[in-house]
């Protein structure tokens, strides 16, 4: 089982919203950042009337679901997944708020003609990519001369203090490569230079403090890793484990890594 074998990610990790939803539930509740995720993106996004913006990896449209209202008039927006469960979730989702198209397709051959978005966006997702450069020169393939990259991951310390939890509640738990190592912040600016003149990076802002024990283990058991590693027999104690840190010191504190990859002048 790898983060980037499309077999696995399809019909196990993503084969519907569930383990992406606590991921992200887990950030909603316990983000220190004066800034939601939401809103951030949002930011970075700089959407303009009449655009057209194409989404690679947009899981159940979470981010739309919040955001979508906040479109200015005249987008043309298309989500796209690589798992059609995904693909489901987030028609159902947006159908009924406002337009938007979906399309079930891989990154790294997209179904588009050269230079007709405005914007590409790929929000936590390219390190599932197989190839993120084959994923890159796509998106600057089918953006416009002056169109934008909006692409988002983590860093290699990315919530290292839940990793040193984990070996002390499983002493034999050795934590996994980074699941964003295949495009990270560290790594990232590199991939994205060959297809594009200007690549910024912007950091997000927030830490967690996580004051609830089950949420957290949800987490743990949604990622690979924890799958790997834990069976669901173990999550009352590792429930109780994470409980007893917070009865202690009011809280248990995690560190993120997190940031946005903004790109523009798509290379030919």
């Amino acid at each position: 089982m790898t983060i980037n074998d499309p077999r696995y990610l399809k019909k196990y990790q993503y084969r519907d919203s569930a383990n992406l939803s606590s991921r992200i539930t887990i950030h909603m509740l316990y983000s220190t950042g004066k800034q939601t995720w939401a809103d951030y993106v949002f930011e970075q996004l700089q959407p303009l009337a009449g655009e057209s913006i194409l989404e690679l990896g947009c899981g159940h449209a979470a981010q739309w679901q919040i955001n979508l209202q906040r479109l200015p008039a005249g987008i043309q927006l298309i989500l796209s997944d690589l798992s059609i469960g995904m693909v489901r979730e987030a028609r159902k989702a947006l159908l009924p708020a406002g337009e938007a198209a979906f399309l079930n397709q891989e990154a790294q051959t997209l179904a588009f003609p050269e230079h007709v978005f405005d914007v590409v966006m790929a929000n936590h997702m390219l390190y599932h990519v197989p190839s993120p450069s084959r994923a890159l020169q796509e998106a600057a393939r089918v953006l416009k001369p002056g169109g934008r990259l909006i692409a988002a991951t983590n860093g290699g310390k990315h919530m290292t203090e839940l990793d040193i939890l984990l070996k002390e509640f499983e002493p034999r738990f050795e934590a996994e490569t980074a699941m964003s190592r295949p495009f990270s912040l560290e790594n990232g600016r590199e991939q994205i230079e060959p297809y594009f003149g200007s690549v910024e990076l912007i950091p997000y802002e927030s830490d967690l403090w996580v004051t609830d024990a089950e949420p957290l283990a949800d987490y743990v058991f949604s990622t690979p890793t924890g799958q790997i590693w834990f069976c669901k027999d173990q999550f009352g104690d590792m429930a109780a484990f994470f409980q007893r840190k917070i009865d202690r010191n009011g809280g248990i504190f995690i560190h993120k890594s997190s940031g946005i990859f903004r790109a523009t002048e798509p290379r030919k």
